[in-house]
């Protein structure tokens, strides 16, 4: 269904949705280059890119096996681009959509939505600050076999991350989404709502994915590279 001879235009036309795995590697202006002359031109690994749109296209689809045969650097370099993606675009997005119907509806419901946004805009960018300042440099030092680790990495180990990890965003998405829902019919406006409760839908689903890159391909393969250096 999908291939590198294809033009992101056609992907396009194959599946919206692919859209926001382009956005996060700054292609939306390529429209009508081939897939694999804009891999090359970007320095983006093609086979990588390739199974990144089919996770995209279809939310069963997770072949580990063959994402942890990519080499921990691209693995990063995506989880890295998704980061900024959420923080520079998305929540954004989403803050805007919220002030518009904030302004627009004086139903007694609205004021649940800036509390919320509030809430999952600080506990997104403090979970991403955590693995751009901790997890990511800890693991790019294990792939390098730097001397920080002996040092400003001492007792640093994978599995104190991995306990680490939930789903506290993802499950406050969808109570969010249930109220809104519930809410609908008393607002005066209800497409400006059922776009934002569309949009958290997509951002739930997003954040459950790249969990599930982080839980099921990078911390294996970092857990790897700790054996390999003996450090446990």
């Amino acid at each position: 269904m999908f291939s590198q001879g294809q033009s992101l235009r056609e992907l396009y036309n194959l599946d919206s949705s692919v859209e926001e795995l382009v956005k996060r590697y700054g292609l939306e202006k390529e429209g009508d280059k081939l897939i694999e002359q804009l891999c090359k031109e970007k320095l983006i690994d093609v086979p990588f890119f390739m199974e990144l749109i089919k996770i995209f296209h279809n939310t069963d689809y997770f072949p580990q096996k063959q994402l942890l045969s990519f080499d921990i650097t691209i693995v990063l370099d995506y989880l890295q681009r998704t980061h900024r993606y959420y923080i520079g675009r998305r929540l954004p997005e989403i803050e805007q959509m919220v002030q518009n119907i904030v302004s627009n509806d004086e139903n007694e419901f609205a004021s649940f939505l800036l509390p919320f946004f509030r809430t999952l805009k600080t506990n997104l960018t403090e979970h991403i600050k955590e693995e751009e300042k901790q997890l990511f440099p800890y693991i790019i030092a294990l792939n390098q076999r730097l001397d920080s680790l002996t040092t400003k990495f001492k007792n640093t180990f994978i599995a104190s991350f991995a306990d680490s990890h939930n789903h506290l965003i993802e499950d406050q998405l969808v109570l969010a989404r249930s109220v809104l829902i519930e809410n609908e019919k008393k607002t005066l406006d209800t497409m400006p709502l059922r776009v934002l409760i569309y949009q958290l839908d997509l951002l739930e689903k997003d954040l459950r994915l790249h969990a599930k890159i982080e839980d099921h391909v990078l911390m294996p393969k970092a857990r790897l590279l700790e054996k390999e250096l003996n450090i446990s």
